[in-house]
Formats: structure tokens, sequence, C-alpha cells
């Protein structure tokens, strides 16, 4: 609203008389138009610096799985940017955004795409401060080179990748375990993905199996009920219908976490 009331007050603003018609509103959408097609060009300007740029033609075109194929030739002074396969001809000619999440494209480009192989959902876990062990895990994490507060993301084709799964068996370790891991003849990180630790790996897959499984109760509706609400011509508009596709994106992810939790403890 600073904003606002500022382009009211300026004095060029009031000579073009636009005071009366330039709403909160319009502001929202101007603001948002350009700074959702805002392209870094990677040349360095007054070599410092990299230069942000509109680029109308990339506008045309929607967004599809892909690779990044758009470059900045400096010794031409051009933009140029590549199909990434052959099109037919009255086929819609689409590109690659970049490897976005859903929640990004969301935030920064104003659409939601089911079908994003780059989706990824973030899950907020941590070492508790309560914990007795807290600082001799914390300090396990660091021999590890993982983070003790995140944040970690289940990805759609790799649901628990390593990274995740040693935070997690940190997480859930008793002062028994921390001493076998640190007195062991093996690299901890070896040592802590071995056989050795199986039983640990069962309850760091038991630990999250329960951890999403409560997520997916606090949305309040089911997979199903979103389905069904994303099938409905009645959804009040279209941000909620966007809304709704993202919550349907994240509940398909911490539904197929549950499933591979579950599969690692049978």
């Amino acid at each position: 609203m600073v904003r606002l009331k500022v382009i009211r007050r300026d004095p060029y603003a009031k000579s073009l008389n636009i005071g009366q018609y330039f709403t909160y509103d319009l502001y929202r959408w101007a603001v948002s138009s350009t700074m959702t097609r805002q392209n870094i060009v990677h040349f360095f300007f007054d070599g410092k610096q990299q230069v942000t740029v509109l680029v109308p033609l990339f506008d045309m075109c929607n967004h599809t799985n892909g690779k990044l194929y758009t470059d900045f030739d400096s010794q031409n002074d051009v933009l140029v940017s590549y199909s990434f396969k052959s099109f037919s001809r009255g086929e819609e000619v689409c590109m690659f955004y970049g490897p976005r999440t859903n929640a990004e494209f969301l935030v920064h480009n104003g659409f939601v795409y089911p079908e994003n192989e780059n989706d990824a959902v973030e899950i907020k876990l941590g070492i508790s401060k309560n914990d007795p062990l807290c600082s001799q895990k914390n300090e396990l994490c660091s021999k590890l080179n993982i983070s003790a507060n995140g944040p970690f993301f289940l990805h759609k084709h790799n649901h628990v990748n390593d990274e995740l799964l040693k935070f997690l068996q940190v997480n859930v370790m008793t002062s028994n375990d921390m001493e076998g891991v640190l007195n062991g003849n093996q690299k901890i990180t070896d040592l802590i993905l071995s056989e050795e630790f199986s039983d640990l790996r069962k309850k760091a897959f038991t630990f999250l199996r329960d951890r999403v499984n409560l997520l997916l109760k606090a949305y309040g509706t089911t997979l199903e009920e979103d389905e069904d609400l994303l099938k409905q011509s009645s959804l009040e508009s279209i941000h909620r219908h966007m809304a709704v596709q993202l919550r349907v994106c994240e509940k398909e992810f911490f539904s197929a976490t549950y499933e591979y939790c579950i599969q690692n403890l049978t």
C-alpha cells in the first residue's frame, strides 16, 4: 500500500491523471505481470551484474517438460532459444521454463503443472532442541554433511533420497545407536547405510510414515475429495482451482511416500 500511495502522490503520476483509476488490484496485476515474465540473461552487462529482461516471444509459449535451451550470444548480442524437440506443423510450440516445483510455478508463474517432472514437496523436519541427544545429533549431522534442520524435500522419482534417509536415522537414534556409529570402524556415511543398521532404518521409515500420515490428515480433505472438486465446474475462481490443484499434487507426494515407507517396513 505504501508504494501505491507514493505513486498516487508522485507529481508525474498526477500529470497523467491516473490516480482515480490506478487501484490496488491493478497495481498487483501490473507487478505480477512484470515479475513473472522477467528473464535473467547470462550476459554480464558491466562485467559484474547480470541483466534482467522481458522477452515477449517467450510469453507466447506455454511450459512443458524438457530441457533448457536458452542462452545469450554475447558476440552477436542476441538471445538464442532452441527447441528441445521437433514440432510438427500445427502442433503447439512449448518451451521449458526451468526446473521449478509446482509451488514455485504457482507463486512465480501463476499456474500449476501436474505433469511436472521436477516437482518436489518440502517436509519440515529438524532435530528437536528438547532431545537429550540434541548436541550429539547436530554434531553427527555435521560429520555426515547434512543439515540438522532442513530444508528436506520429497521428490517425484526419489521419494526418500540419501540425505533425507541419513537425517531420519540420526533423528531416531538412541544413545546406544550413537555410540555404535561413532565408534565404528567404517566411515560414518557407509556405516549408517549398512545392513548393520537395518533396524535403525526401519525406525526412520516408521517415523517418516507417521509424519506424512499426520500431514495428510491435517488437510481436512482427502485426495479423492480434492480430485472430485477439480472435476466440478463450480469452483469459485481460477485461484481456488489452482490452489486445489497444488493441494492434489502435494497429497500425491505424501501418499506415494507413505506407500514407499510401508514397502520398506515389510
